[in-house]
């Protein structure tokens, strides 16, 4: 009788599990994804990790890693006088021609407000030292073995700039990793000061930093082809130990996509 009733209580539970896992997956819009709890490595859910799939913004957490190689923290970067937005809806932080960052506060403003225009200052001062980008995205994701990322351009506007979750994970270690970006990320908003004492006021683009329990950073990104991405972090306010990494792209609505997957953890 003690096992027919153990079998049955098995029975039940693997029922539970399965409509839990299903009503989890219908509520999630993303062509890929994981979820995973840092404190334990235990996945919490995860769908076609080694699908290879528009990044957008996600991408300039690549940038940074490959323009750390070529900058000191310290050198002072010339915003040139030129066009460096060139669509009106892409995200910027507003750098001021003319005037002079240092490297280290252009990466908040590139991961912050997500600076377009950013991006494009630190590769035209790359060219100035005779460097391509291109080619040191390409050398730089061999070395670092991230063989299923492709990466022409260091926005993510184009559909061409490609990853998969598998990949991704790799980068979101290394920003764990990384006390500098893991400290940037966290941040909602943000104040720089050009070499003259300018300030420029940065604002995170994420709509939803905090939910329930939950503090939610990270890199978001969107393009039409891209739709919603996220790269980031959702921690435990109350017991912050309890810290998870997470993955998404091609979500149909950020926000509700980040409410979907904090859900899993009640």
């Amino acid at each position: 009788m003690k096992e027919k009733a153990l079998k049955k209580l098995h029975l039940i539970h693997g029922i539970f599990f399965i409509n839990f896992s299903i009503n989890a997956t219908e509520n999630l819009s993303s062509f890929a994804y994981q979820f995973k709890s840092l404190q334990t490595n235990k996945i919490i859910i995860k769908k076609s990790i080694h699908k290879s799939v528009p990044i957008a913004s996600i991408n300039k957490l690549f940038t940074y890693f490959i323009m750390k190689e070529h900058f000191q923290p310290n050198e002072e970067i010339l915003v040139p006088n030129k066009k460096l937005i060139f669509y009106e809806k892409e995200s910027r932080a507003e750098l001021l021609q003319n005037e002079f960052y240092k490297f280290s506060d252009l990466i908040f403003a590139l991961l912050i407000p997500s600076g377009n225009d950013v991006a494009r200052v630190l590769e035209i001062k790359l060219n100035e030292k005779n460097l391509n980008y291109l080619e040191l995205s390409k050398l730089w994701l061999n070395n670092h073995k991230f063989y299923n990322t492709n990466i022409v351009e260091p926005i993510g506007l184009s559909f061409q700039t490609q990853s998969t979750v598998s990949d991704l994970w790799k980068l979101l270690e290394k920003i764990y990793s990384d006390a500098q970006i893991f400290k940037v990320l966290k941040y909602e908003t943000y104040t720089i000061y050009t070499k003259s004492g300018k300030p420029l006021f940065l604002k995170n683009k994420n709509p939803l930093m905090k939910y329930k329990n939950y503090k939610i950073f990270g890199k978001t990104g969107s393009t039409k082809k891209a739709g919603f991405c996220f790269l980031g972090f959702i921690q435990n306010m109350i017991y912050p130990e309890k810290i998870y990494g997470i993955i998404f792209l091609g979500a149909k609505d950020l926000e509700k996509e980040l409410i979907s997957f904090i859900s899993l953890l009640d």
